[in-house]
């Protein structure tokens, strides 16, 4: 599979120049000399590509399973895109076209635009969400099919569709939010030279995307607890025996946009039981005590478009 891989990406990346310097640094010689080939090839195809974007003239710097490596992915710190070890990814992701690609326009758009990198934007949870939906449609550009990150997880095929209904105020977390910036780029072919300018003006993304699921004014929480203080974190505990009830909320602009929102609880317990109407969601202590997850799908016309976990516990 390397190899037919590499035979690929030399006739694709053939005419790149290749003055850029990429530093791979594998101390521990965990690479295969194929694999090191691939990965090389894959970072210059995505620099190529990278190009069009804005040019850069900077080395790309990789290391290789470094110590205290937890997770694969770019280091906005350090400057360095990790490859890590895991006992739930194949061969810490170099196997993954989507995933080098994604890593390393990472890589490359915070080394191009360091103001867009610092440290009191990376905390901020739309700017996260930016970034890792512009990866992924830069991932998306460079190999266009209907999945993104095949070849990377020992216990899922991918990670996630390119192309989905998800409606960027109905998630929570930055790679589900990115996820549906990225579906929504696709989907209109943005152009790069529109979405840098956004970038460099701060502009919001409710009126750089005009979409009711992009606007501030309909971001809010979803699911609020009747009778008990809002938790940020969607965590809560009841004592045996007790219930607690959730009301739905969703912006009137995005209940117009998608005509028709419906809730479904994915979730089965031994902890509690249940209860669902057009506008709560109720929760009955069965008696043991606990914690649970629970994962609430939000549907439009039986497509998913959003979802809302819920930490829950008995005492």
């Amino acid at each position: 599979m390397i190899l037919s891989r590499l035979i690929l990406l030399f006739l694709i990346t053939f005419h790149v120049c290749a003055s850029v310097l990429i530093n791979i640094e594998d101390r521990n010689q965990t690479l295969t000399k194929s694999e090191k080939s691939f990965l090389e090839l894959s970072i210059r195809n995505a620099h190529a590509h990278f190009q069009k974007i804005i040019p850069t003239d900077f080395p790309i710097n990789i290391l290789i399973n470094p110590q205290n490596c937890f997770r694969t992915g770019y280091n906005y710190n350090k400057k360095v895109i990790n490859f890590c070890s895991s006992k739930s990814t194949l061969r810490m992701g170099i196997n993954s076209l989507d995933i080098i690609h994604h890593e390393a326009f990472h890589y490359l758009l915070c080394r191009s635009l360091p103001d867009f990198c610092n440290e009191n934007m990376i905390g901020n949870i739309h700017i996260q969400s930016i970034h890792e939906g512009l990866a992924d449609y830069f991932s998306y550009q460079l190999s266009p099919d209907n999945f993104f990150g095949e070849n990377y997880r020992i216990d899922f095929p991918f990670l996630r569709f390119y192309k989905n209904e998800l409606c960027y105020n109905l998630v929570s977390t930055p790679h589900l939010k990115g996820s549906a910036l990225s579906s929504f780029l696709i989907k209109n072919n943005y152009n790069w030279k529109d979405i840098i300018s956004f970038i460099k003006e701060g502009s919001k993304l409710g009126s750089f995307t005009k979409s009711a699921c992009f606007l501030r004014s309909t971001e809010q929480t979803i699911l609020t607890p009747r009778s008990r203080k809002l938790s940020k974190s969607n965590r809560y505990w009841i004592n045996k025996g007790e219930d607690i009830v959730f009301e739905f909320k969703v912006a009137k602009k995005i209940l117009k946009h998608f005509k028709e929102v419906k809730f479904k609880v994915n979730h089965s317990s031994d902890l509690f039981s249940y209860r669902l109407t057009s506008d709560t969601l109720t929760f009955s202590s069965k008696g043991p005590t606990g914690f649970n997850k629970i994962i609430v799908d939000i549907y439009s016309h039986e497509l998913k478009i959003g979802e809302v976990k819920l930490y829950l516990g008995v005492r």
